[in-house]
């Protein structure tokens, strides 16, 4: 396929193609063939809080993936009341969150302060209450890892967490400003099933720090879980990353699972179609994966 006729694929329709969405991926799973490719969104992408799951429902996408916050001391999703609300929610959209996003660390650092560790414990039982299985561990900001004392450390921090996350069916995602290589290093060294310690993987992140992407794509293979798409203030395909690249090289490893939007919105475009826009664009560049 040549690259005009990757983007015409992907970007013409695009819209249309994520709202008919909905309707293959029901199909699917009514006949008990799980799709290889579910589309979700961060919840601030679709404006956040629980409308974010009316949104995506109106978008063709099929999961929110929900920010996790302190109020006071805790995470303030531990509150069963309002647990409740997001369980209802799920049940009248037919959206469910299928990972939750700790932001909070990249402001409270798990590699320093022992807030962090606590809300990653948090946000276990929270995941396990919703029916999450993918929690998005972030070293960004006041966290990002520079050296390798820093990276043993969070290494060690997350083996414990690990086993918790493995006994509640729960995956603990590191996403983070390192090379797949470094990742591999803090997850050798964690030593925990894959099951519930792994790679949160944002192709633009990594385009941005310099890495090779589809050369990182089959070198962490199996151990990349989930999936972030971006392409900075660009739709998707209309920035610099190579999805024409990036796209064969996760057909090649055989990844199934969550690709998750943490898309903007262009000027002059409503947050509701920029995100059935971009949820488009990878329906139709996964089109032929069946």
């Amino acid at each position: 396929m040549t690259r005009r006729q990757f983007f015409v694929r992907t970007g013409a329709g695009a819209a249309a193609l994520a709202l008919a969405g909905r309707t293959a991926v029901h199909a699917a799973l009514a006949a008990a063939e799980a799709p290889k490719i579910r589309i979700g969104s961060m919840d601030g992408v679709l404006g956040g809080g629980l409308g974010a799951f009316d949104m995506a429902r109106a978008c063709g996408i099929e999961g929110v993936e929900i920010g996790l916050g302190p109020s006071g001391d805790h995470l303030s999703l531990l509150d069963p009341d309002l647990q409740a609300k997001y369980q209802e929610k799920m049940k009248e959209t037919g959206v469910i969150a299928p990972s939750l996003c700790l932001g909070v660390l990249n402001s409270v650092p798990l590699k320093s302060d022992p807030r962090a560790e606590r809300w990653v414990s948090e946000s276990i039982d929270i995941a396990k209450a919703l029916g999450s299985k993918m929690i998005l561990v972030p070293f960004f900001g006041a966290g990002t890892l520079r050296e390798k004392a820093e990276m043993d450390r969070v290494a060690d921090i997350v083996k414990g967490l690990a086993q918790k996350a493995l006994e509640n069916g729960v995956t603990l995602g590191l996403e983070n400003t390192l090379s797949a290589k470094d990742n591999v290093a803090i997850l050798d060294r964690a030593a925990s099933p894959l099951a519930a310690l792994a790679v949160y993987y944002d192709v633009r992140n990594s385009t941005d720090n310099g890495y090779d992407v589809p050369a990182e794509i089959p070198f962490l293979k199996e151990k990349i879980r989930q999936i972030h798409f971006k392409d900075g203030g660009a739709l998707l395909g209309q920035g610099k990353v190579n999805f024409r690249a990036i796209v064969p090289a996760l057909k090649a490893i055989g990844y199934r699972g969550w690709i998750v939007l943490e898309t903007g919105v262009p000027k002059g475009m409503s947050r509701e179609i920029a995100a059935a826009t971009n949820a488009g664009f990878i329906r139709g560049a996964f089109i032929d994966y069946a």
